[in-house]
This record gives C-alpha cells, structure tokens and sequence, in this order.
C-alpha cells in the first residue's frame, strides 16, 4: 500500500513538472517562417538614419523634462552576412538639461521572436523583438563630478520591439553608468522627420525652456 502511495505520489509531481515545462517551452511564440517574413521586411525599411523621439533619464528624473520626448538620430546598419543582426548606433545625443553629451552608443543587436508573455502585451501581429548587449559609449562631460567614458560597457543593454507591419517601434537603452537610461516612445517611424531634424530639435529646445520655467527648475546637473 504504501509502495502504491509512493507511486502515485511521484507520478503526480512528475506531471506537475511536466505541466510547467509544457508552460514554459513557450518562449519562442512567434512560428520561425513568420519570423522570417517578418525580418525581411524590417530590414527593407527599418534602415539607415532615423529620427525618433526618446526620453533620458538619471534614476527616475526624467532630464528631457517633455512626456513627447527629444528627436534624437538613430543609425540602423544591417549585416551583410547575417540576416538577423543588425547595429544601432545613436549619435550626438546632447540636450538642456543633461550634464554629459553622448557623442555615440553603439550596439550590435539580434532580432528575435516574442515570447507568449510579450505577445500579451503587443498582441497585433507584425512585431518582433530587438536585443543588443555590451554596446560601446563615448560619453563626454566638462563636469567634474561626469566621467569621461569612451569604452565597451559591459552591462549595457538595448531591448525593444518593432512592428514590421506598422512601423510602430519603442526600445530602452541602459548605458550601465550612472543610472543612465534612454526609452523611445512607442511612436511610428516617420523617415520624411530626417529632413526636418533641424527644425524639430529647435521645437524641442524651445519647448523644453518653456516647460523648465513652469517647473521652476534651474539648469544643471
């Protein structure tokens, strides 16, 4: 009887783990076919300089001050000999408010299928997912108190999500220093904004005094 019991209870936990296996397997959602056509048509668009609008952050200020955001030029590279991989590099990333420039981020970056529990959250169809890691920073600073960093950072990271179908596209930087970190705002990608950066970054800057003034805020780090 109590060999039986013993039995019993061991084939139940075998199929409990067998149930959170079957759960857990789930992390690739997206069929690889899809993925594919999916990939395709992000490279043939989602390509070379783009303007999107992101927000910066040290810890939970937000320095660019706008819920809209500051127009920042992002370069999308793909390879040429991997149709997966591809390297975004955000340059002269300079605004009021922020006490460092950064001239450069650059990270080499793998697109890969949702799991089930992002297709939860981004559940239209046509999206895939971008991961970069270990990305490269120059960052500069006339502050003392700002180092000066010009090196691959171990720790950084790009993780963000682009709808091949739509256009529509967000991701978050961290730059693994100084609590730093970068989110593009879900947004669709205008590539006609390249020819009026200029103008918009002058908005921006125009809007962001306007908005600091209303803060009662002063300039600085």
């Amino acid at each position: 009887m109590k060999t039986a019991k013993l039995s019993a209870m061991l084939l139940a936990t075998l199929c409990l783990f067998s149930g959170l296996v079957s759960c857990s397997s789930d992390d690739n959602a997206t069929p690889q076919q899809e993925l594919e056509q999916l990939t395709t048509e992000a490279r043939g668009f989602l390509t070379g300089d783009i303007v999107l609008n992101i927000r910066a952050f040290m810890g939970e200020t937000d320095k660019t001050l706008l819920p809209t955001g500051c127009p920042i030029i992002f370069n999308f590279g793909w390879s040429q000999t991997d149709p997966h991989s591809l390297k975004i590099d955000l340059k002269d990333f300079s605004m009021e408010g922020m006490p460092y420039v950064i001239k450069s981020f650059a990270t080499d970056v793998v697109v890969t299928s949702l799991n089930s529990w992002e297709q939860d959250e981004y559940s239209q169809k046509g999206w895939i997912k971008l991961e970069g890691k270990d990305g490269w920073l120059n960052m500069q600073s006339d502050n003392p108190k700002i180092p000066t960093v010009n090196k691959q950072m171990e720790g950084s990271s790009l993780i963000g999500y682009y709808n091949a179908l739509t256009h529509e596209i967000n991701f978050k930087i961290d730059f693994a220093i100084m609590n730093v970190t970068a989110n593009t705002i879900l947004q669709k990608v205008d590539k006609s904004r390249l020819s009026r950066f200029d103008e918009e970054k002058a908005q921006y800057e125009a809007d962001y005094q306007q908005a600091k003034e209303e803060q009662g805020l002063s300039r600085g780090f």
